[in-house]
């Protein structure tokens, strides 16, 4: 299972490297994101982290230490960089099309919730100690917390209400968690 995961963490990051180009270079997309948060910085500096990421995980036999290196990194910024670039896409697609935004919301939040489940398998279960687990635990509640911040779709309550109040976050970390202690053989 941890080798199917590892596939399905592979295809994410593949796609997270087209998200980023992609919203860099759609001009509509890109002038919002310039307009709204001023992140084409951060666009230019996540894409290379993300085909950074990528090429490790795709690395065979790497030494050890490189191993414990991409695993933190991912633990440290895969959460941020996907979920909160669906969040994002969100925000984008609801003030670019607002006709488009509750449909983009409903697909992309369902998208979300089972987004962490092969990042959990592969990378989340190959922590061993007992402190980094829950170093790990709580820095992935602390970065959904946050992704939670970041939605926010003009004129509609319902889906800003899911957001705003944590109750999408409390899913997506139940689900997460669930697939995470599996993974750790709990």
């Amino acid at each position: 299972m941890k080798e199917k995961a590892r596939y399905a963490l592979i295809a994410e990051l593949i796609l997270g490297v087209i998200f980023y180009l992609f919203l860099y270079l759609h001009p509509v997309l890109r002038h919002q994101l310039w307009v709204q948060h001023n992140e084409v910085f951060l666009l230019i500096f996540f894409s290379p982290l993300l085909v950074l990421m990528l090429l490790l995980v795709l690395w065979q036999k790497k030494p050890p230490k490189v191993n414990t290196f991409n695993r933190w990194l991912m633990i440290i910024f895969w959460p941020l960089l996907s979920l909160g670039g669906l969040i994002e896409l969100m925000n984008v697609v609801a003030k670019a099309w607002p006709h488009m935004g509750a449909i983009v919301a409903v697909i992309l939040l369902l998208i979300g919730l089972g987004w962490l489940i092969p990042f959990a398998i592969a990378v989340g279960a190959e922590v061993k100690w007992t402190v980094p687990r829950l170093i790990l635990i709580f820095w992935m509640m602390e970065n959904l917390m946050e992704i939670c911040t970041l939605g926010h779709i003009p004129g509609n309550k319902f889906f800003n209400t899911v957001l705003s109040t944590g109750l999408w976050v409390a899913f997506a970390y139940t689900i997460w968690a669930c697939f995470l202690a599996w993974g750790m053989g709990l």
